[in-house]
């Protein structure tokens, strides 16, 4: 029995094996009827009903969980809620470059609108001139009164500029002149000293010859009142001796003057001296006034040329440019330009649809 079963299933199992060509075969030969019969169903039907299912399953699971974004058309702007800084001119200017455009990053400090500023750039340079003029003169007087007070003049440094060795020649024709005034003087007040020895050196022979005289006149004195002289020659004698004492006085007389004259001009050598210093420090204290109020107007040009260029006040980003034009005037407290803090918050100024409002 068992054999039987066994062969009836390999016979089952071979008939089952057929290649699917000789079933292909067959089924062609089939009626219509009996070909769909016979034939098996195609795959790709219960693919695509799987992949129906599944897809079914993601919407499902998609409409629980997911969310979906509506966007709402609205005009509207966008507004800093704080610390905006408007750019605003000082003084009226035309304009010369614009180094921004809308919505560029500045950082503080950076050149926003550069104004014409020919008239302070001249200015600037006339109070440079005359600075610098009035500093080598203030140099030379300072140096002139340094000569007076060591008598020594500090060289010079060779510098190639004409305003420098002007005041140079003008320091050396100063100092020639009190010179020349000084040698005058001491001139004088040499000879006087020369005077006044040649009358020492008369008053130092009279006063040796003076008791030579008075003894002879003594002694002639003496013979005559006992006879033995002549009256003549005693009266000769005695005028001698008057005549030599009153000659020492004169002369004596002449020294004390030559000696006053001598202080007088050491008197005059120093208030020379002292006329020459004062008149320096006189003009020095006037050229220090001149260079104090020069520096004042060279400030205030500075300031003024410093606001011929307009700079960023702080980071951030230049909004609402209001000048475009190379040439225009812009006038004081004018807006040109706002600029936006780089940490401002911002804030969106809309005007939205009832119909969007429930989905902002």
């Amino acid at each position: 029995m068992t054999s039987i079963l066994k062969k009836a299933t390999e016979a089952l199992l071979k008939r089952t094996e057929r290649p699917a060509s000789l079933d292909d075969t067959r089924r062609q030969f089939l009626p219509a009827a009996l070909e769909v019969e016979d034939t098996p169903a195609s795959p790709a039907s219960r693919i695509i009903i799987k992949v129906i299912a599944v897809l079914f399953v993601i919407t499902i699971v998609w409409a629980c969980v997911g969310k979906i974004d509506i966007v709402a058309t609205a005009q509207g702007k966008i507004i800093p809620s704080e610390r905006v800084k408007t750019i605003q001119p000082i003084v009226i200017g035309e304009v010369e470059r614009i180094h921004v455009r809308e919505g560029d990053t500045v950082k503080a400090g950076a050149l926003l609108i550069t104004l014409v500023d020919t008239v302070t750039e001249a200015e600037q340079v006339r109070l440079d001139k005359e600075i610098q003029a009035l500093t080598l003169q203030l140099n030379r007087q300072q140096a002139f009164v340094n000569y007076l007070d060591d008598g020594v003049l500090s060289d010079a440094q060779t510098i190639e500029n004409t305003h420098v060795i002007f005041e140079q020649q003008l320091l050396q024709q100063q100092i020639k002149d009190y010179e020349a005034s000084a040698a005058t003087l001491t001139s004088e007040k040499k000879s006087k000293q020369a005077e006044q020895q040649t009358t020492q050196a008369h008053i130092s022979k009279l006063q040796r010859v003076l008791p030579i005289i008075e003894e002879r006149t003594n002694a002639l004195k003496g013979l005559y009142q006992r006879k033995h002289g002549s009256r003549v020659q005693y009266l000769e004698l005695e005028q001698q001796r008057i005549e030599l004492e009153e000659n020492i006085k004169a002369q004596q007389a002449t020294e004390q003057q030559l000696i006053t004259e001598q202080e007088t001009l050491q008197r005059q050598l120093e208030s020379l001296h002292a006329q020459k210093r004062r008149e320096s420090l006189d003009q020095q204290e006037q050229l220090l006034r001149q260079l104090a109020s020069l520096e004042q107007e060279r400030i205030k040009s500075v300031e003024l040329h410093d606001q011929q260029q307009i700079r960023a006040p702080i980071d951030g980003t230049v909004q609402q440019l209001q000048v475009h034009t190379i040439g225009g005037v812009v006038q004081p407290a004018q807006a040109l330009m706002q600029i936006v803090p780089a940490d401002a918050n911002m804030e969106v100024e809309a005007w939205i649809l009832n119909k969007d409002i429930g989905f902002v």
